[in-house]
């Protein structure tokens, strides 16, 4: 199989993949139950608002990338410097002034 595109995806977007699957004990993999355990416990919102929140980060800070912001949403960052971490680790060079603005879009309910 040859992969042809790709694109980042959130753990509540695998989340609600993996419900329309309809997977159980019987009918699934070792790996499938072990992936579907996981985004139960880390999934932290529905799709549409996590997808809501990646694009206004996105559109909001231009240093931003959709991938980090896709990371971002996923954790949920409650301090500047685990935000700044995250950043630094995909090769966003985000502004301090920046950081308190992304937590306030993350944290907006």
């Amino acid at each position: 199989m040859d992969i042809k595109t790709s694109k980042p995806v959130g753990i509540s977007f695998v989340k609600k993949y993996m419900a329309k699957l309809k997977l159980n004990e019987e009918t699934a993999t070792y790996e499938q139950m072990q992936a579907l355990d996981y985004v139960n416990t880390f999934a932290k919102m529905d799709t549409k608002k996590a997808e809501k929140l990646v694009k206004q980060l996105v559109k909001d800070i231009s240093k931003l990338d959709e991938e980090t912001a896709i990371k971002l949403v996923d954790i949920i960052p409650a301090k500047a410097d685990t935000v700044r971490a995250i950043c630094v680790m995909n090769k966003n060079n985000v502004e301090d002034a920046d950081l308190q603005k992304i937590l306030d879009i993350i944290h907006s309910k």
